[in-house]
């Protein structure tokens, strides 16, 4: 992902949400190792609210692993190895607000792994394998306000349309560090509360105005910060 967004977008979502921590009694951490899991693990932490795994060596996580983890609102599983997650990963995760899964080795999302979380307000994907994301897979996370995406820059990427319309109340959407050619048309539409979008760093050599579905007197207008960037843009139809 570009320095812009590393910068700005990740580090103020961070920094906000650090605001909402919660007792370290309902925490568990387990960093910089190499981790064997099984769902038994947790048979006694049924009240357990915060769970990071974050800078380990995770390649896969078994199905139902977090199923007893009813209570849990925020898990980090950023920085590991993942190269897939089963499609009822975070199907009990029915309170989590805060989810991490940047930094790893995803190539694929299945098809409704979020549709569970409707009290998401925070997500990170960034810095993964993903060319594209099945439509329709954010169109649970109606709370969602917090929102980095990027996908690689080995392979051409695609972004569905209608992918990002159900978001109404994201405020940052990084797509930085890609190779996008093109943006659908009514891509950020229902993005009617975003602050920062970043661009830079991708292949558009012109934006249509029908992607930001009226042009500058609609999406862009309700962009307060202006903080859009597409290094390689040539013109706007």
């Amino acid at each position: 992902m570009g320095a812009i967004a590393d910068e700005d977008a990740g580090a103020e979502a961070k920094e906000d949400d650090q605001q909402g921590s919660v007792d370290t009694d309902d925490i568990l951490r387990l960093p910089h190792a190499s981790v064997c899991l099984d769902e038994r693990m947790y048979d006694s932490l049924g009240n357990l609210m915060e769970l990071s795994f974050q800078n380990n060596q995770l390649q896969a996580l078994p199905a139902g692993l977090f199923d007893r983890l009813v209570n849990l609102k925020k898990l980090r599983l950023d920085y590991n190895q993942l190269q897939a997650i089963p499609p009822t990963l975070f199907d009990r995760l029915t309170e989590l607000t805060h989810l991490e899964l940047d930094t790893n080795q995803l190539k694929s999302l299945p098809p409704g792994i979020f549709d569970k979380l409707g009290k998401l307000t925070y997500l990170e994907l960034e810095n993964n394998q993903l060319t594209t994301v099945p439509a329709g897979v954010f169109g649970c996370l109606v709370k969602l306000q917090k929102r980095l995406l990027s996908f690689p820059r080995t392979s051409e990427s695609h972004i569905p349309a209608g992918v990002f319309d159900s978001l109404t109340q994201v405020t940052i959407l990084a797509l930085s560090g890609n190779r996008l050619h093109t943006l659908p048309e009514g891509l950020f539409n229902g993005l009617v509360n975003l602050h920062s979008l970043y661009l830079n760093q991708n292949q558009l050599k012109s934006i249509s105005r029908s992607a930001t579905g009226g042009g500058v007197g609609a999406t862009w207008a309700r962009i307060r910060r202006r903080i859009w960037r597409a290094s390689t843009i040539v013109s706007m139809k």
